[in-house]
């Protein structure tokens, strides 16, 4: 049995009470409590009535979604959901399940309110589960919503999980399902990182000890698995002509989490497939680097057990390993590391992956001027600039390609040119004066732009030493985000600000956010104003 969880208004309906006792029993101290009772009672929220806020007033229960504090006030109150079910096992009120011939026992899944729980197929089991949670709802205040909650069977035909879930007044699914979203990448990295946590228990229990991954990075786990797919990441990458399966890797500390022959620690593969001679003469296949030598006072030296004495071949083979092995060495008091070798010091990440990519396939320009992202301007600027590249905006001749009737296509502002995303943003006559402020506070002509890839390129021109030709993309994607939010508040009637002598404003809104978020581009108040393409940078 799988049971995924809906809960109902999570955050808005978590009881203080229950709160506030779960942190004394956690530990926290009287003044700490009080602090934390104090932010609850003096929140205040108002509503929107047709997109116009109505007064603030004060909150009884709940939690403020975005409010910083809010997660982690949270995690408490799933915590004591997660030692609610513990203390069931205990007492054999509900039954986990068993996963592996490691038998590693699995009850639930949980992050923050998105949570799985894994049971023997029986209705007492599952009935017993409602109830715990029946109980956990009139303490803490979280509901579950059984609509949108969804039952599943594994190894039970459909009719039966149908009629159950139809009984009990739930959903039913299929497998496979989705939880959460995941990078899939970093999962490789994870895996060996992980080493102790339970999700890789479960894998290397079913998959065995490599999670169904040679040392080739061949796939050897079959099926349509969510853990199949996975791993099967790897060569796909390697596909597109980088070196991914091999890119992890270990570097030796004391040597006694590293298998000598099995394990990618010296060069980019293993031993054994570096030197499969030798490796076939190896007594213990499994032996860790520790337990290949010794220590000497301070010396270090190699020691070998071989089913007989290397000849032939496997002389030669033997004196390249020696040779290999003059300047590597375990470490005392030293950790053995994960290392990922395309970035050896920080490890693995999406993003230096993505330039590895990039710059192997030679198209990395391409790429990038597809999914701009600058870390100078906010996240949701960023996103913004993506979907205007992309042609992705909701301005009026989209929304009829879509199918939704409009009395007109043409341009809220101007009213005489169809609202596509380059005339929204930088070909209007309403707005074409604001770009003139633009280009003579930049001391280029940007109002002669006809589409969003002129106006970036612009930046190029001028910002050869890359921090200008940065500065420029991110102040132009600001100004066209501050322009769109100007015509959403002009089409819903909240504003009708005229745009044309708003230069200044967005001057100062573009400088607030660059200089907060990238000291690189950073420049002080006056030289924005005077040269934000160069000059000294503080």
């Amino acid at each position: 049995m799988i049971f995924k969880v809906d809960f109902e208004k999570a955050y808005d309906t978590v009881e203080w009470s229950f709160l506030l006792e779960g942190l004394d029993s956690m530990g926290f101290g009287e003044k700490w409590r009080k602090w934390i009772k104090a932010c609850l009672h003096s929140s205040r929220i108002s509503v929107l009535v047709n997109g116009s806020p109505t007064e603030e007033f004060p909150m009884e229960r709940g939690l403020r979604q975005g409010d910083p504090l809010a997660p982690f006030l949270f995690l408490i109150v799933a915590e004591c959901l997660h030692l609610l079910i513990e203390n069931a096992e205990e007492k054999g009120l509900f039954k986990g399940i068993k996963v592996g011939k490691d038998d590693v026992k699995i009850s639930h899944l949980q992050y923050a309110d998105d949570i799985i729980f894994f049971g023997e197929w029986e209705l007492g089991n599952f009935l017993n589960l409602l109830k715990i949670l029946e109980c956990f709802h009139l303490v803490s205040g979280l509901k579950i919503n059984l609509q949108k909650s969804k039952l599943f069977g594994v190894g039970v035909k459909l009719d039966e999980v149908q009629n159950w879930a139809s009984r009990l007044g739930c959903g039913s699914g299929n497998l496979p399902f989705v939880y959460l979203g995941l990078p899939v990448a970093k999962w490789w990295w994870r895996f060996h990182e992980d080493g102790d946590a339970l999700w890789v228990k479960v894998i290397r229990s079913i998959f065995g000890e490599e999670g169904g991954i040679s040392n080739r990075g061949e796939v050897r786990c079959r099926g349509g698995s969510v853990w199949s797919s996975i791993i099967r990441v790897g060569r796909e990458i390697d596909e597109l002509g980088i070196n991914f399966s091999n890119s992890i890797g270990k570097e030796v500390g004391n040597g006694e989490s590293i298998r000598f022959w099995e394990d990618s620690w010296i060069t980019g593969e293993s031993l054994k497939n570096k030197f499969e001679r030798l490796y076939r003469l190896e007594s213990n296949k499994r032996v860790l680097v520790a337990e290949r030598g010794e220590f000497l006072g301070e010396d270090w030296r190699w020691k070998w057990d071989w089913r007989r004495e290397p000849r032939g071949r496997e002389r030669s083979e033997f004196d390249e390993l020696q040779n290999l092995l003059k300047e590597v060495h375990p470490k005392r008091g030293t950790l053995d590391r994960l290392v990922w070798r395309r970035d050896p010091l920080n490890g693995f990440s999406v993003k230096v992956l993505r330039g590895w990519i990039e710059e192997d396939r030679g198209r990395g320009r391409e790429i990038r001027d597809i999914t701009p992202w600058l870390k100078a301007v906010p996240k949701k600027i960023c996103i913004f600039a993506w979907r205007s590249k992309l042609r992705r905006l909701p301005v009026r001749v989209e929304l009829a390609n879509r199918g939704i009737d409009l009395d007109n296509i043409l341009c809220p502002r101007c009213g005489s040119e169809e609202e596509t995303v380059d005339h929204a943003l930088i070909g209007c006559s309403k707005i074409k004066q604001l770009w003139k402020f633009f280009g003579n506070w930049w001391n280029l002509g940007c109002e002669a732009c006809s589409s969003l890839e002129e106006l970036w390129e612009l930046g190029n021109i001028r910002g050869s030493n890359g921090k200008g030709a940065k500065r420029w993309l991110a102040t132009t994607w600001c100004f066209m985000y501050l322009i769109w939010s100007e015509r959403n508040k002009l089409v819903f009637g909240h504003s009708n600000n005229s745009i044309e002598d708003l230069g200044p404003v967005f001057q100062r809104k573009s400088f607030e956010w660059t200089a907060r978020r990238d000291k690189e581009l950073a420049l002080d108040w006056n030289l924005w104003l005077t040269d934000p393409f160069g000059g000294r940078f503080e």
